[in-house]
């Protein structure tokens, strides 16, 4: 959530309009994700980042990676508030994993269960988005 708590089990406080928020990158398969800011402990999208990147920095690992059986998924965004004065960005656009990925955000019109989403980022034969995991 965009007031730095991680769980369900404590509402925040206060509204957050604008801050820093630390992932660590280690928790995400190599890939490219997109960022989001969603409104309202909902999927309804305020802003979305540009694409990055997380890749293995693992020489020669020793064991494979698996494969989750049924990974969590997250309903496609609806829409995305264009909204000049509420952004999100990451302070890089390549990471290694195990690097900590910086995600700030400034929102014009914040909620108290406002929250950041990670998503992994593919494109469909029709060149549009499909989340396949996403961790918040």
């Amino acid at each position: 959530f965009t007031c730095g708590r991680k769980t369900d089990d404590v509402r925040c406080d206060t509204v957050t309009s604008s801050s820093v928020l630390s992932f660590d990158s280690a928790q995400l398969l190599p890939g490219t994700y997109v960022a989001f800011l969603n409104c309202c402990y909902g999927y309804d999208v305020i802003a979305a980042s540009t694409k990055f990147k997380v890749t293995d920095n693992a020489k020669n690992p020793t064991t494979p990676p698996s494969l989750i059986d049924n990974p969590a998924t997250t309903p496609l965004p609806t829409s995305v508030n264009n909204n000049a004065s509420t952004i999100i960005s990451t302070n890089k656009k390549k990471y290694k994993s195990g690097e900590i990925i910086r995600i700030s955000f400034q929102n014009e019109s914040p909620e108290i269960d406002d929250w950041i989403e990670i998503c992994s980022f593919d494109n469909n034969s029709n060149n549009q988005m499909e989340t396949k995991s996403c961790d918040s």
